[in-house]
């Protein structure tokens, strides 16, 4: 896979996914290949609607609960003040790494998802942005999308 290079605008939303994903080597349908990516876009998007579009709003463009996950301005490189994150957004790994530890807010809400369910959603932020990749995102290839340099 090549690693792409991503404006902030082209990027725009890698959001949710990473303490257990580490521990899983691809998402769901699995594999290199671009319908595996597809198969975790199409996934991304049930999960997405089930258990994040109720804050971040159903095309992921952000509500006055949470940021836009989708679009101009969406998951910037420095947290802005009134976020509650510390690290930089480089790759689509730092944006799994946060949403895995922080997303759904409630830990309760968290034990519900499956790593898979993550690196779905992942998946669909990621082509919602326009990012199509040649593999299932995962732990093996997330630090090679780059989103901020």
């Amino acid at each position: 896979m090549t690693a792409p290079r991503l404006s902030l605008s082209l990027f725009a939303a890698a959001a949710l996914v990473a303490t257990g994903l580490l521990a899983c080597r691809s998402g769901p349908g699995g594999g290199s290949s671009p319908d595996a990516f597809q198969a975790q876009v199409a996934a991304g998007a049930r999960v997405y609607a089930a258990h994040c579009a109720e804050c971040h709003g159903a095309s992921g463009g952000g509500t006055d609960r949470a940021p836009a996950l989708v679009g101009a301005g969406a998951l910037p490189k420095s947290p802005r003040d009134w976020q509650d994150r510390e690290g930089e957004f480089r790759t689509a790994l730092d944006v799994a790494v946060f949403a895995t530890r922080n997303m759904p807010p409630r830990a309760s809400d968290r034990a519900k998802l499956a790593t898979e369910d993550y690196w779905a959603v992942l998946a669909f932020a990621l082509s919602a942005n326009g990012v199509q990749l040649e593999e299932a995102v995962g732990p093996d290839n997330a630090g090679d999308v780059v989103l901020h340099p």
